[in-house]
């Protein structure tokens, strides 16, 4: 899996210079997608994920990728080269929808994520800033 596959448009930057990144690119479907990681997101019903048991659970964005690069298996039938990864609290799977079976719920304010020392905070737009040390 690609960096740029992972981590949403506003990341980017803060990844090119903390990490000493140069070269992230991203495919314009990637940066303008509405759902971005850390979104909670509440899975459409339809057979798909019916069958799967994830109809109307709640979960949150792990991923986005493109799955004529990233060989994903892909649930539903996409209407363009994208995928979304969402992860379910009480499910161990790994997933990936068409953008089609994925419903914004929220921004998931508060959630952290952390990479290496640095600590970055998902705030209500749906930014991640980094958080400051006590």
């Amino acid at each position: 899996m690609r960096l740029e596959d992972v981590f949403s448009r506003a990341m980017l930057p803060w990844l090119r210079e903390k990490l000493g990144i140069k070269a992230i690119t991203t495919s314009p479907k990637l940066e303008n997608a509405p759902i971005q990681f850390g979104d909670r997101v509440r899975m459409a019903h339809s057979p798909e994920t019916e069958e799967l048991g994830v109809a109307g659970k709640v979960g949150q964005v792990y991923g986005q990728t493109t799955p004529s690069s990233s060989g994903v298996e892909v649930v539903g039938n996409p209407a363009e080269d994208y995928a979304i990864q969402v992860d379910f609290d009480d499910d161990e799977r790994t997933l990936w929808f068409a953008e089609q079976l994925v419903e914004f719920v929220d921004h998931n304010a508060g959630s952290t994520m952390t990479i290496g020392s640095t600590t970055l905070v998902r705030t209500e737009s749906g930014d991640w800033v980094q958080q400051k040390p006590d």
